[in-house]
């Protein structure tokens, strides 16, 4: 036997936590190997079911602290406490593909855990402040934040906003991990070519853009929110969301709703109405099908 042994730990930075991980997370920031640690990733078994589930869907299941998601030929894997992640992987899974979950949804529930409040969105960086562009799966959030971080705005995440309440009560967004994820019409539409570029999954086109630059991992004031939908008009139109209604639109694009268990509820709603007071929102209706991205990103900055 081997005494004190302890298998080798990759460290990163991420919405502000520091990760060590049993699972090599190329797509992360590195971070320094004397800082604590606030959640560690590590391979071991995982239950097919959780004992006494309080919500349960066709992948998960989730209790207080607890959050198992079954992704059938992938793996399984398991949140606890805002704390760990554990990964039971099924033979023949890529790496890639164990990647997609950890950094999505996985982190995501590991962020509801800890009370942070997590948008479905990405997220660039202003000179007024940071940029949020939120909506669900097709709502072109990625294309958006790409197209801004052409025009020169840094990218702060993509996917996932993270938002927590500052020492004074305030909220701010911080930074996640240096890469887009675009479909291959995203991608024609930046001339970026498929075959130089690694799928986020084998099944599927969408492809993992990396960021160049450094991203900032620090905190940062959140100024601007527009949410995106499709709709039939021919243009583009912006409306601006005021008072309470913000709350109850930023509720509708929190990540993952249903994994949000009752103990982190008052800290992500805490969270809420003091992102409310802070913002300036807008919902977006962009015509359904291809529209004239460097005109609908000019009205977009127009109200930065």
């Amino acid at each position: 036997m081997l005494i004190g042994w302890r298998r080798f730990m990759w460290r990163y930075r991420a919405y502000s936590l520091i990760i060590e991980s049993e699972i090599e997370l190329p797509e992360l920031s590195p971070a320094e190997s004397s800082e604590s640690v606030d959640l560690t990733i590590r391979i071991g078994e995982v239950p097919v079911v959780l004992q006494d589930p309080v919500a349960e869907g066709a992948r998960f299941q989730a209790a207080p602290g607890v959050l198992l998601v079954v992704v059938d030929g992938v793996g399984r894997f398991l949140a606890r406490d805002g704390e760990t992640i554990i990964v039971d992987r099924e033979s023949g899974t890529t790496d890639s593909d164990i990647r997609l979950f950890l950094l999505g949804t996985m982190l995501g529930g590991v962020l509801q855990q800890r009370g942070i409040l997590t948008l479905h969105g990405s997220v660039v960086d202003s000179p007024q402040g940071a940029v949020a562009i939120l909506g669900h799966s097709g709502a072109g959030k990625s294309t958006t934040a790409y197209a801004l971080h052409e025009r020169g705005f840094s990218l702060v995440s993509d996917d996932l906003c993270a938002v927590r309440l500052n020492d004074a009560g305030e909220p701010r967004v911080f930074g996640g991990y240096p890469q887009f994820k675009l479909w291959p019409d995203s991608l024609a539409a930046f001339e970026l070519g498929e075959g130089d570029l690694r799928r986020v999954r084998p099944v599927l086109e969408k492809r993992a853009v990396p960021c160049l630059e450094e991203i900032s991992t620090g905190a940062r004031r959140l100024k601007r929110v527009f949410v995106l939908s499709e709709s039939n008009s021919v243009e583009s139109q912006f409306r601006e969301i005021q008072g309470f209604a913000k709350i109850d639109r930023l509720k509708e694009q929190i990540y993952r709703r249903q994994f949000l268990m009752k103990e982190a509820q008052g800290k992500v709603f805490e969270t809420l109405a003091a992102l409310g007071g802070e913002i300036r929102m807008y919902e977006v209706l962009r015509p359904r099908g291809d529209i004239v991205l460097e005109r609908f990103v000019d009205e977009i900055v127009s109200r930065f």
